[in-house]
């Protein structure tokens, strides 16, 4: 897959961003201990603690979503990228309802790599569509010779902003998108190059006068030779 210098860049940009904050938790957590003396603070190990386990779920999650290859297998199972997923947005306020894994047996338990970068980066834009949390509902279906996956995100406010919407396309100037909106960009090309199809619809109404709002995402993915 060919991908635009700066749109290198710009992943490169966003990963750096989503990683900076549990970065400078260890850092104020090491902080903390100098300034006590090096005393063992109860409240600065857990500090630490628990910025670098997000940290870590993190570079996991972003190294599936966007890095090169990823094991001996050219496949990753459905309930890894659960996991993955799970622990990226852990401690927020968003609840994602992943599907039974034990329905699936043998090749049906995995998906490709490829495919699982698609899936990954449509996670991250159902994160990006719930601006004051919610939840993700996330589907996985084997059909006939491709792989289907479908998330309904709901929330209050919940809406695909139109920065997100004009980069979900492989043909837009990659010259307009922002550390914001490339995953989209990229999952977009991503799906062009599986010769797969992607879609979405963002319903932002309000007809029950609650701010509630609901964004779909689709994709089609063909299994690869």
């Amino acid at each position: 897959m060919d991908i635009d210098l700066k749109v290198a860049q710009l992943l490169v940009s966003r990963v750096c961003h989503d990683l900076a904050g549990g970065v400078s938790a260890v850092n104020a957590g090491v902080e903390l201990i100098d300034e006590s003396g090096g005393e063992i603070d109860p409240e600065a190990l857990s500090l630490i603690d628990g910025s670098a386990k997000q940290t870590v779920s993190r570079l996991s999650f972003f190294r599936s979503a966007f890095g090169f290859g990823g094991g001996a297998e050219d496949a990753i199972s459905i309930s890894e990228l659960g996991a993955l997923s799970s622990a990226y947005i852990e401690g927020g306020r968003i609840r994602l309802n992943w599907p039974d894994t034990s329905t699936f047996t043998g090749d049906d338990a995995k998906v490709g790599l490829a495919a699982g970068k698609v899936l990954l980066n449509l996670v991250l834009l159902a994160v990006d569509a719930l601006p004051r949390g919610g939840t993700i509902q996330v589907d996985v279906s084997k059909l006939d010779g491709a792989t289907g996956f479908a998330l309904v995100v709901r929330g209050e406010n919940a809406a695909l902003g139109d920065e997100l919407v004009a980069a979900l396309n492989p043909t837009t100037d990659a010259q307009t998108l922002s550390a914001r909106t490339v995953h989209a960009y990229f999952a977009a090309t991503l799906v062009e190059n599986l010769k797969g199809e992607i879609e979405y619809t963002s319903d932002s109404s309000d007809p029950a006068g609650d701010l509630s709002g609901e964004v779909h995402l689709a994709a089609i993915i063909p299994h690869q030779p």
